[in-house]
């Protein structure tokens, strides 16, 4: 019974070894997870897996929502209409408001106009956006403000979207260029290279957009239209002074009417005159030879 038993002992110890060694021989000759989700049946080509492990780009992780009582980023634009004496001298003088106030000139188009004409020209000026009321105010003393007008755009929603998507596409660049390193035929390196010149190329597109939608909430244009009257200012449309000089415009103007059918009757008269007056004349003759027919002639006395 001993002997038995130690048989059985000794077959159960051999058989739980080689159950042991195949264990470890198979977690051994296993694929090591790198953190790449590729195909069950991997094929024999490299790459078919490296397509199959490249990592695509997650979906943007947005932040949370700003709240009632957070500040917001407005992108704002304004304008404003002067009326001046000098453009030349009004234009100097935005540049001195916008030097002023750590601004620019980002355009300008001057149209100086002749003696007692009228003239129209147009500046725009870039100020930050801390400083726009202080610009108008700055503006207004340069001439009579006929119009202004400020509107505002809410772009915090598009400000946190093209963020996240950012982070995201740095994170996506960072994994491509992580695998690149653990490649090692020529086929996957340029796989890679690949999709890493896409995704930085789209990275490029959103740090520009991320830049301008910056500027447009750091910085405001202001848009200066400047106009010059004529030498002599119009005059009211009230007053005894008006009310004579409409009447005489309204003389003016019937005279000038008058004047322009007479010259339009002229050469029909002309005609009438010389059709008529030969046919007057030779009645008025033989009218007088009538008269003088029938009237008698006096005796003479002996």
């Amino acid at each position: 019974m001993t002997m038995k038993l130690m048989r059985k002992k000794g077959i159960r110890l051999v058989a739980g070894l080689l159950l042991a060694g195949i264990a470890v021989t198979t977690g051994c000759s296993a694929p090591m997870d790198t953190g790449y989700s590729g195909p069950a049946n991997a094929p024999n080509e490299p790459g078919d897996v490296l397509h199959d492990s490249m990592p695509a780009p997650a979906a943007p992780r947005r932040a949370p929502e700003y709240g009632e009582g957070d500040d917001r980023m407005i992108a704002r634009t304004s304008s404003i209409r002067l009326v001046v004496d000098d453009i030349e001298v009004t234009a100097k003088a935005l540049r001195e408001v916008a030097a002023r106030l750590k601004g620019s000139v980002t355009a300008e188009s001057l149209s100086l106009p002749e003696v007692g004409n009228y003239g129209s020209s147009h500046v725009e000026v870039t100020v930050p956006a801390a400083q726009l009321d202080e610009a108008l105010a700055l503006m207004a003393e340069l001439g009579r403000v006929t119009d202004r007008r400020i509107d505002s755009q809410d772009v915090t929603d598009e400000v946190v979207d093209v963020d996240a998507r950012v982070r995201t596409m740095q994170e996506s660049i960072k994994r491509l260029q992580e695998l690149m390193s653990q490649t090692g035929s020529i086929a996957d390196i340029a796989r890679v290279e690949s999709e890493l010149t896409q995704r930085q190329a789209d990275l490029e597109s959103l740090l520009s957009r991320q830049k301008s939608l910056s500027q447009r909430v750091a910085t405001t244009p202001i848009s200066v239209e400047l106009r010059t009257v004529s030498a002599v200012e119009p005059l009211s449309n009230s007053g005894f002074l008006s009310g004579l000089l409409a009447g005489w415009g309204v003389m003016v103007d019937s005279a000038v009417v008058a004047i322009t059918v007479i010259g339009a009757l002229l050469p029909w008269l002309a005609l009438t005159a010389l059709i008529l007056g030969p046919i007057i004349v030779v009645r008025r003759s033989r009218r007088n030879s009538a008269a003088k027919a029938a009237t008698p002639v006096p005796p003479t006395e002996n």
